[in-house]
């Protein structure tokens, strides 16, 4: 164990070679204290409803059967402060919904966490991206509250294997493989299951369990009727790079295609080709190595983000004044790449280009690697024209990614 919430090389190596993408399995109380507390989950949903502001699918909540839509309506069906806990939140909407099923999932939910919350969630990735060899293409957490009876998705599966962090109440999942029944849908299955109960197992859990099922396994969530809540950490490996970096593609898309009108009818009505597409194919010419650059970017900064597309709010920091030393912050990941002449730096899921300098690399290099490194607090001063170690080190340090030794 390297941590509260880390899970040793021996553990996960044996995890690896006997359940990963083959069969479900539940982790009994694998730290001392669960991952994520339901006051730290309360807190986070309460993060969540505040920054909606327009309809979205981030947020689902169910009442009975009717799926609220995000407009003034549902606002006093969501968390609210006064609730303090989602036991009394619970408790308020079936005052006025006696009765019913309340089924509310946030999709996204590490970017509401805390950052202290989101670092045992990397804490536990850890040692597993290590054993694995790279981290998940896509990563992402979501939280379900409520006490609905089952997912009301029915029977389905995913794109990807998921570890399900019991969080209050009993987390029950059961789950078929593959090839338990023939399904019309690859990901959806049949709405009546009672048949094939027998097929099925059931993985429950306790707050500080953890339950594991592959992406091929058929899942449906259950309960009593009792409160739960649990959050689901997704880890998305199917796919190319490709389709792990499209946000990329389709944010450069517009340098490529310009602001030029909409392409001219099609069939054309000549071999000749249309002068947007020309023009398209010229600047894609152009853009190839700056594609290319923001590609590698971006795949510096989803890997060391840990495969979240997005994180928690950063805490604020400023650039340390009296350190002499420093080393990275409890399991980040700092990469760097030397580019032509300059140095790109990424941690946290930002990233920074300076230019190529010899005391930026040799403090890159220990630090990365866990190491601490020593300096003259002078070298982290503002001036009018700083170095590329001080970039290094202010940049680092506003991301989380240092801490003082």
């Amino acid at each position: 164990m390297s941590g509260e919430f880390s899970l040793d090389k021996t553990f996960w190596d044996r995890f690896i070679r006997t359940l990963w993408h083959r069969k479900p399995a539940v982790l009994r109380a694998p730290f001392p204290r669960p991952i994520v507390s339901p006051a730290e989950a309360f807190r986070a949903a309460l993060a969540a409803v505040a920054r909606l502001r327009v309809p979205t699918d981030d947020v689902v909540l169910f009442v009975g059967q009717h799926r609220m839509i995000l407009h003034d309506e549902i606002r006093r069906c969501l968390p609210r402060s006064t609730d303090s806990s989602f036991s009394r939140y619970l408790s308020r909407l079936h005052a006025f919904q006696p009765g019913r099923q309340i089924a509310l999932s946030v999709n996204n939910f590490q970017r509401d966490l805390s950052w202290e919350v989101f670092g045992r969630i990397r804490e536990f990735l850890e040692n597993l991206y290590r054993a694995i060899g790279i981290p998940a293409l896509r990563a992402e957490i979501g939280l379900f509250a409520g006490n609905y009876f089952r997912t009301g998705a029915g029977v389905h599966r995913d794109s990807a294997d998921v570890f399900c962090f019991a969080v209050e109440g009993c987390k029950r999942v059961r789950v078929w493989p593959a090839h338990a029944f023939a399904a019309a849908s690859p990901v959806t299955g049949p709405r009546s299951y009672s048949h094939l109960l027998r097929r099925s197992t059931l993985l429950e859990g306790l707050p500080g369990d953890i339950l594991y099922w592959p992406s091929s396994y058929w899942h449906i969530a259950e309960s009593d009727g009792r409160p739960g809540i649990s959050l689901s950490l997704a880890l998305h490996y199917g796919g190319s790079l490709l389709d792990a970096l499209t946000d990329t593609l389709y944010f450069r898309s517009r340098d490529v295609l310009g602001q030029d009108p909409p392409f001219e009818a099609l069939p054309f009505s000549s071999s000749v080709l249309p002068a947007t597409l020309k023009r398209a194919a010229g600047r894609a010419q152009r853009l190839a190595r700056p594609l290319s650059m923001a590609l590698f970017r971006h795949g510096m900064e989803r890997s060391t983000a840990y495969g979240f597309a997005w994180l928690p709010k950063l805490p604020s920091g400023r650039a340390p004044v009296r350190v002499n030393a420093v080393t990275s912050g409890p399991s980040v990941s700092i990469r760097y790449a030397r580019i032509d002449r300059r140095l790109l730096v990424a941690a946290n899921g930002r990233s920074v280009f300076v230019p190529m300098d010899r005391q930026a690399m040799s403090f890159l290099h220990t630090v990365s690697r866990g190491g601490s490194f020593t300096f003259n607090h002078r070298a982290t001063r503002a001036n009018r024209s700083p170095t590329p170690l001080q970039r290094v080190i202010r940049f680092l340090w506003s991301v989380s990614a240092l801490r003082p030794v």
